[in-house]
């Protein structure tokens, strides 16, 4: 296997990712021992890694709506997550049925931690083309926390191999309320580019909240609530009462929120910086957006009244400019 992926055309995107996502899809239709599929499939993740950051060059920053190319290329990417998530599921799934020859602890927090970053991975993916939540997937997602931490090992943590992180060690619950954080700032309202960077700082970010294990009852600003058993994101907590219990997870930002209004008065205005410095920093625009998402609930800015009416829709600058120095008969 190790010999198959140094082979690997890497220069060649393309069909290194089909060479990879026909061999994944393979993998896990095949009968392997659960720690050799564990072992097997942490090769396959720098290849997907490096095939991801290169394949989204041609659905991000590249204009909307995205050509049918792009679409292809962004569900491609969006799959290949998808398949590495399912290549850990298998083995949780083998372990807590029975099915594995003996049951390894270590080894099922593991693929519970890979598996809802993958999950998460797909999040992003999803995020950024604008598209909605695959079905099921929040399910999923809650269903690992909710089992991990019925069993007490939510919190223990697993080594990152992640150079940009530097080498911090994260746990299930870490990972989970990165996740929370980045439903919750409603992504698709945001650029891509402000996804990207808000994907990016979830690990930092997420240290700084808390998941209460039942309401206080005090006010429901800065926090979101999950209800473990259903297929939902995260939603505002003066949108849905939180029920006591096991079932509920309320995450807690109001320490991030201090934190992201002290960041703000140092904050730059654009990202010009970060061509000199080679980071990108969170912009003041990106941080406000952000604390009003975490802050308050969402509201609608309109009336919501019954109208039947023919809408003409004008796109494109061109079309635009057209219009308003047309005298008549506008295009």
């Amino acid at each position: 296997t190790e010999q198959w992926f140094e082979a690997l055309p890497m220069a060649n995107i393309g069909e290194t990712a089909r060479q990879v996502y026909s061999s994944l899809v393979e993998f896990n239709r095949t009968e392997i021992p659960d720690l050799l599929r564990a072992k097997t499939v942490e090769k396959f993740r720098p290849p997907v890694e490096y095939i991801v950051k290169n394949l989204q060059k041609h659905y991000v920053e590249v204009g909307l709506p995205l050509s049918r190319k792009g679409m292809k290329t962004a569900a491609l990417a969006r799959e290949l997550q998808s398949e590495l998530a399912i290549a850990y599921k298998i083995i949780i799934e083998r372990i807590i049925s029975g099915d594995s020859a003996q049951f390894d602890r270590r080894l099922l927090v593991v693929a519970l931690h890979r598996a809802l970053h993958y999950l998460g991975q797909t999040l992003l993916q999803n995020a950024l083309i604008y598209i909605t939540w695959p079905n099921g997937i929040w399910r999923e997602i809650n269903a690992i926390y909710a089992y991990a931490s019925q069993n007490r090992i939510h919190q223990v943590p697993v080594k990152s191999d992640d150079t940009r992180s530097g080498g911090a060690n994260t746990s299930i619950e870490d990972v989970f309320k990165g996740l929370m954080l980045f439903a919750s700032a409603t992504p698709h309202r945001l650029r891509q580019s402000h996804a990207r960077l808000l994907f990016d700082r979830l690990g930092e970010w997420s240290a700084v909240t808390t998941i209460l294990t039942e309401d206080d009852g005090g006010t429901s600003l800065g926090r979101f609530n999950v209800d473990l058993w259903t297929d939902s994101a995260p939603m505002h907590n003066s949108l849905r009462t939180p029920m006591p219990g096991k079932r509920m997870a309320i995450l807690d930002v109001r320490e991030l929120l201090k934190k992201l209004r002290s960041d703000f008065e140092n904050a730059p205005w654009d990202s010009r910086g970060a061509i000199q410095s080679g980071r990108q920093d969170v912009t003041r625009p990106l941080l406000r957006l952000l604390i009003m998402a975490w802050s308050r609930p969402p509201d609608r800015r309109f009336v919501r009244t019954k109208l039947n009416f023919d809408l003409q829709v004008v796109a494109g600058l061109h079309a635009i400019y057209a219009n308003l120095n047309a005298e008549e008969g506008q295009p």
